[in-house]
């Protein structure tokens, strides 16, 4: 469901209770509030909503990424951002929605809406989020693309390497957000040393550009790092765009999203 057939007044009056969340950051941002979301909705018995606005962090449509029909919308109405919504960041406490009597709660958050550390009811809730993203059906562009990776590139045992880089590099240089390479090396080499065998898919948007500023954040070098170091057992994609201000760049990290799925061991961001 695209556009914004279903205004907010038409909403709130023809359901009982309802969960209305909005994402402006990025495609893995989105995914935690989704799928959270469409479980505590299930869980509380609200109709569920989500606004998917494209900004300069995705500029895909929910649609240009997954088939499945989800009351996914795009444009956020004003008198959303404006007046209902509460902003909630990685580092402040969401309120426990099963317990919330609020019958139509509104969020603008860019991370999980549940919390097992803080609310014990919430334990149980976190596996229904990977059966949530199981069911979740990309196009059929990024299912072709992902299944003529896996067949031409993928060994039986695999270890994924997930680098994020670029616009981390100026927004929190100080940070362990992005690890450092160095210890990645070192426990790819960990995991090698319990399979010799395994090859390396390695996902890194080392030289993009910042989506906001334009400006350039450099490369430190990744793959041509990992090719030294692991000569004939590193893989990777091949990104036509590292600027997420493209819709295809943004199908091109489903892409690696999806891999990354597919490993055995995991290393990075």
């Amino acid at each position: 469901m695209q556009g914004n057939q279903e205004d907010s007044a038409s909403f709130y009056r023809d359901h009982g209770r309802t969960l209305t969340v909005y994402c402006k950051n990025g495609l893995c941002n989105r995914l935690y509030v989704l799928l959270s979301a469409r479980v505590l909705a299930e869980e509380t018995d609200r109709h569920f909503r989500m606004f998917w606005p494209r900004t300069s962090a995705c500029a895909a449509r929910f649609s240009d990424l997954f088939e499945n029909s989800w009351n996914i919308l795009e444009q956020v109405p004003d008198e959303l951002t404006q007046s209902r919504s509460r902003s909630f960041f990685s580092y402040q406490p969401i309120p426990d929605l099963v317990q919330s009597q609020d019958p139509h709660p509104v969020f603008d958050v860019w991370g999980m809406l549940i919390a097992p550390k803080r609310y014990s009811g919430h334990a149980r809730l976190q596996r229904s989020c990977g059966e949530q993203l199981a069911m979740l059906r990309p196009v059929e562009p990024v299912r072709r693309a992902v299944d003529s990776f896996k067949a031409g590139h993928f060994r039986p045992t695999m270890i994924g390497v997930h680098l994020r880089r670029g616009d981390f590099k100026k927004d929190y240089p100080s940070t362990q957000i992005a690890p450092d390479l160095q210890a990645v090396l070192e426990n790819v080499d960990r995991y090698l040393e319990i399979s010799p065998d395994a090859g390396i898919l390695l996902c890194t948007d080392d030289g993009a550009i910042h989506p906001r500023t334009k400006e350039s954040t450099g490369t430190q070098g990744v793959k041509e790092c990992f090719l030294e170091r692991f000569p004939n057992r590193v893989v990777f994609t091949q990104p036509t765009s590292l600027d997420r201000n493209e819709m295809v760049s943004i199908q091109e990290a489903l892409v690696d999203l999806l891999l990354l799925r597919e490993v055995d061991y995991f290393v990075g961001t």
